[in-house]
């Protein structure tokens, strides 16, 4: 079975919230800090900092903006993901208050860097995220910085999940909409997962 959370997910782009749309365009929403502080104190179980703009630019993660939200952050746990390039970036990012790290793209570039990641904070505070996509019967990983899609290799998977405590998976074709999160999705990634 299951087991539900609400987690609140706050997607970043130049130092501002945005809403994404199926991560073609942006609309800015506001100040980070107002909406971690908010979300802090309306107790969902999960806050979870996604700065696109880190990995899209290539500078690594925005350090000065994960401190400040560090600060605010006083009972929820909370992850941080973006630009994160190697252990020393995810090692700051937990000794500046995050509890966890989300990692997308360097599971597509740099996969084996996910280990000395695992070794250095542990598999439980890692989590890997997935935009994904179904067709007839194949499941695509949706690499956002390239703008296609990569057959989801479940060789692949299996061999890196013990460096991992979750999968985030995102429907990236309903993200933003007014659609809903696509079930057949997830009902196919647990089948194909078996």
């Amino acid at each position: 079975m299951l087991k539900k959370r609400i987690i609140g997910v706050i997607p970043i782009y130049n130092n501002q919230v945005v809403q994404s749309f199926k991560y073609k365009k942006t609309l800015p929403l506001g100040n980070p800090k107002i909406f971690v502080e908010n979300l802090d104190r309306w107790c969902v179980d999960e806050i979870v900092v996604i700065d696109f703009s880190a990995s899209k630019n290539n500078n690594g993660p925005n350090f000065e903006l994960i401190q400040e939200l560090g600060k605010i952050i006083k009972n929820t746990p909370t992850a941080y993901g973006g630009g994160i390039r190697n252990s020393d970036d995810a090692v700051k990012i937990i000794n500046l208050g995050f509890e966890r790290i989300v990692i997308d793209n360097l599971y597509l570039k740099k996969p084996d860097n996910i280990i000395k990641i695992s070794e250095n904070i542990g598999s439980q505070a890692i989590i890997l995220s997935l935009p994904l996509d179904i067709n007839n019967k194949n499941i695509s990983h949706y690499n956002y910085l390239e703008k296609k899609k990569i057959k989801l290799d479940l060789n692949k998977l299996n061999h890196f999940k013990k460096f991992f405590s979750e999968i985030m998976i995102i429907d990236y074709k309903n993200e933003g909409s007014d659609g809903k999160f696509n079930q057949k999705l997830l009902n196919k990634f647990l089948e194909f997962t078996k």
